[in-house]
């Protein structure tokens, strides 16, 4: 049950960090702190998922959150690349009034997915160090 409980926290947080890069390629109204505190909202809404999801786990808690990381990285890039496609489309570009067309703009969803997979795989890393076994002394004099 635990091992359940800390999975669904992971798909949970990682769902909404996958989703936080969909706002990050669009920018309406020319408002770009809105898209930049978007991104940080949902950011702070997947941290508790992410935080009680590594409590809970049996596992190596930083290696479970790493994987989670990267895998909602590319899940991320792939919705950010298909949002950027269907408002780049022309059929939609039409449903916009002049004024209110959105501006593509994938840096902060590039920046948030690099730093995203980055932070993600130097925390699989560490808990992957961490969780190693230390190498048995014994066996390196049997060797010799």
């Amino acid at each position: 049950m635990r091992r359940f409980l800390s999975l669904a926290c992971f798909a949970i947080g990682g769902f909404i960090l996958t989703l936080a890069a969909v706002p990050a390629t669009v920018v309406y109204a020319g408002i770009w702190v809105t898209q930049l505190d978007m991104l940080v909202g949902m950011i702070i809404f997947a941290a508790p998922f992410l935080c009680f999801g590594s409590t809970l786990t049996p596992g190596s808690e930083r290696s479970e959150v790493g994987t989670t990381m990267m895998v909602a990285a590319f899940l991320g890039l792939l919705l950010g690349l298909g949002n950027m496609a269907l408002h780049l489309d022309r059929d939609v570009q039409l449903l916009f009034p002049g004024s209110a067309q959105p501006l593509v703009t994938p840096l902060f969803a590039f920046a948030y997915l690099a730093l995203l997979a980055s932070l993600g795989w130097l925390l699989r890393q560490w808990g992957a160090r961490r969780a190693a076994p230390p190498p048995d002394e014994n066996e390196e004099k049997v060797a010799a």
